[in-house]
C-alpha cells in the first residue's frame, strides 16, 4: 500500500494499456472504478478480439477483477450524470476515446476541470502524426527495437516477441505520468504509446550498424537458452563467479572462468552438447534448492 487509502481513479479505458494501468494503481492501494458502455462492454470481452482469440478474456480478468466494474449506456440521457456521480472525489480519470462518446459523457478539458477542479485527466492515445494509429507490433517496429528479436534468424515467419512489451510498457509509462501530472497539479495531459515506447524502451536499443549482441540477447554462453533433450530449456544466467562455478560443478563441465565470456561457438556448443543430453526432469533433480540463477522453462 503506497498511495492514500482514499485515492480514486476513475478507469474509463479497454483492452490493454489503461486497464493495466488501473491495475498498477490497484496495487499500489487505490480505489479503482472501471466504466464499460453496457452494450460494447470492453473490447477484450466482446467482438474482434475475443471472438479471435480467447486469451483477451483471461487478460481482461487479470487486469480488471479488482477493480469496481460499473456499466450503464454511453448514449443515454443520463450517461453525462452517471459518469459525473463516480467523478466525485476521483484524483485521476483515464479515458481512452474514441472521441465520439467524449460529448455525449460530458468529457472536455473545459466541462471537467469546471466541475472537477481537482481531477487529473490522463488522455491515452496511441500516437501522433503518420503514427496517430498503432499497435504494439508497430511501436517496436517504429523504434527500430524489433531489430533485436529479427536479427540472425532464418525463418521467413517471425513470431513477435511473446508479450505485447510496448503496450505493457504504455500503462506503466501512464502511471508514472499520472502522478506526475497529480503532483504537478495538472487538469488534463495527453500519454502515446508512441511516447512510452520511446521514452524507456528506446535506451536500450542497439546503435550502430546492425544489430550487436549484448549480454542480454545472447552474446555470451552464461546467458542464454539451451534446449534439453525433451525439448524444454535451461535459461542459464550464471554471470557472477560464484554461479558459474556452481554450475560447472553440476553439469559437470570442464570450463574455466573465462570461458563464460568467449564470443565465439565453442562454448556455447559445449554447453548446448551437455544440456542437450539431459531430460528435465534430470536437469530439475540437479538444480534442486540451487539458488545460482538458472531456470528450467
Amino acid at each position: 500500500m503506497c498511495l492514500p487509502k482514499d485515492f480514486k481513479v476513475v478507469d474509463l479505458t479497454h483492452r490493454l494499456p489503461g486497464p493495466t494501468a488501473g491495475k498498477i494503481f490497484y496495487d499500489l492501494g487505490a480505489k479503482v472504478i472501471k466504466i464499460e458502455d453496457e452494450k460494447f462492454k470492453d473490447p477484450f470481452l466482446s467482438g474482434l478480439f475475443n471472438s479471435s482469440d480467447n486469451h483477451f478474456t483471461k487478460w481482461y480478468e487479470e487486469l480488471n477483477s479488482k477493480k469496481e466494474l460499473i456499466r450503464f449506456s454511453f448514449k443515454s440521457e443520463t450517461a453525462k450524470q452517471t459518469l459525473y456521480k463516480y467523478l466525485e472525489n476521483a484524483d485521476i480519470l483515464l479515458i481512452a476515446g474514441p472521441n465520439k462518446i467524449y460529448s455525449n459523457l460530458g468529457i472536455s478539458e473545459d466541462l471537467l476541470s469546471s466541475a472537477f477542479p481537482n481531477l487529473t485527466v490522463i488522455e491515452l492515445k496511441a500516437g501522433e502524426g503518420r503514427f496517430k494509429n498503432l499497435h504494439d507490433l508497430n511501436a517496436l517496429a517504429n523504434a527500430g527495437l524489433l531489430d533485436m528479436h529479427v536479427e540472425s534468424r532464418n525463418e521467413n515467419i517471425i513470431r513477435p516477441p511473446f508479450l505485447p512489451i510496448a503496450g505493457i510498457t504504455f500503462g506503466h509509462w501512464v502511471v508514472t505520468k499520472s502522478l506526475a501530472a497529480k503532483l504537478a497539479k495538472t487538469n488534463w495531459l495527453e500519454a502515446s504509446l508512441e511516447e512510452a515506447t520511446e521514452n524507456v524502451l528506446m535506451p536500450f536499443k542497439s546503435s550502430g550498424e546492425g544489430t550487436p549482441r549484448y549480454l542480454h540477447n545472447g552474446k555470451f554462453p552464461c546467458y542464454c537458452l539451451y534446449k534439453t533433450s525433451d525439448s524444454r530449456a535451461l535459461g542459464v544466467a550464471a554471470v557472477e563467479d560464484k554461479f558459474w562455478n556452481r554450475f560447472m560443478e553440476l553439469f559437470e563441465l570442464k570450463l574455466s572462468m573465462e570461458d563464460r565470456f568467449d564470443t565465439s561457438d565453442r562454448v556455447f556448443q559445449i554447453i548446448s552438447r551437455k544440456v542437450s543430453s539431459l531430460s528435465s526432469s534430470q536437469i530439475k533433480d540437479l538444480i534442486n534448492d540451487e539458488d545460482i540463477c538458472i531456470s528450467l522453462i
